[in-house]
C-alpha cells in the first residue's frame, strides 16, 4: 500500500498517493529510508513493510523509489505521529 491515509474532513477519509511514504505519515524521509533498508532483502511473506512496487519483496527497487521520493510531502500536508 503506497498510500497515506490523511484523515477525516467532513466524515470522508482523504487518500494521496505518495511514492516512497512508507510510514504514512505524509512526507518521504529518513524513517521511510529505515524501514526499507531493514526490510530488505527479506523472503517473500516475511516481511512486506516497505514493498512500494507490490512484489512481495523489499529490493533495490523499493529503495530507489524512496531515494527519488526523499523530501516530497503530500499536498495535502504532514501527519505527525506521536
Amino acid at each position: 500500500d503506497n498510500g497515506t491515509i490523511i484523515g477525516l474532513r467532513d466524515g470522508v477519509t482523504e487518500f494521496m498517493w505518495l511514492p516512497g511514504d512508507v510510514t504514512g505519515n505524509g512526507s518521504v524521509g529518513r524513517e521511510d529510508l529505515k524501514v526499507v533498508l531493514r526490510n530488505m532483502d527479506t523472503q517473500q511473506n516475511q516481511v512486506t513493510e516497505g514493498d512500494l512496487d507490490g512484489d512481495g519483496e523489499v529490493t533495490s527497487t523499493d529503495l530507489a523509489i524512496v531515494m527519488n521520493n526523499m523530501g516530497n510531502i503530500s499536498p495535502l500536508g504532514v501527519r505527525w505521529s506521536e
